[in-house]
């Protein structure tokens, strides 16, 4: 488990959610974004911010109909 540490990424950098995002990726793209438990498999299942990227960019390209 990775130790917490501040990496402030400020609105005036960010400019939008969208931004906010890219900068996190950007930054750190294989540092733990979110953590879920899988009851199938009775345990923790942790996903990268690139991870998480590119499951944004699949969902995006869906909705949009590429």
């Amino acid at each position: 488990m990775h130790t917490m540490t501040r990496d402030f990424i400020s609105a005036q950098t960010a400019r939008t959610l969208p931004g906010l995002f890219r900068a996190r990726v950007e930054r750190m793209p294989q540092r733990e974004a979110y953590r879920q438990y899988d009851r199938a498999r009775e345990a923790w299942v942790s996903y990268a911010w690139e991870e998480i990227r590119q499951r944004v960019a699949r969902w995006r390209r869906a909705l949009l109909g590429y």
